[in-house]
């Protein structure tokens, strides 16, 4: 009987084993889908900041890639460059925009 009580709490320290390291993979997951994009006003347009939780990450004023300090014209074309940079960062790849995604989005220069 007191082999079957050392089995049986054995056991449910390996299953707690588990349960606890299982735990701590979908945060780390979780975590990588925290990003968001903000449309913010800056002077002359429009900009966007990418958040993980509350910590910024990034806050671009200006349209990446082109040549100045040109702000976004529209809310929307800085909406839709964010969701890019976003996408990106939760697919593991680096948040650098090319001047080819510019024109892809038809942003208005």
């Amino acid at each position: 009987m007191k082999w079957l009580w050392i089995i049986i709490l054995t056991l449910l320290f390996i299953g707690l084993f588990f349960i606890v390291v299982e735990g701590l993979g979908p945060k780390e997951k979780a975590s990588k889908q925290l990003f968001r994009s903000e449309v913010i006003s800056v002077n002359g347009g429009f900009g966007y900041q990418i958040l993980n939780g509350k910590k910024t990450l990034i806050r671009q004023e200006f349209i990446p890639a082109v040549q100045g300090e040109k702000p976004f014209l529209i809310a929307k074309d800085a909406k839709s460059i964010a969701e890019l940079v976003v996408h990106k960062l939760t697919n593991g790849e680096t948040p650098v925009i090319h001047i080819e995604e510019i024109e892809k989005f038809n942003i208005e220069l």
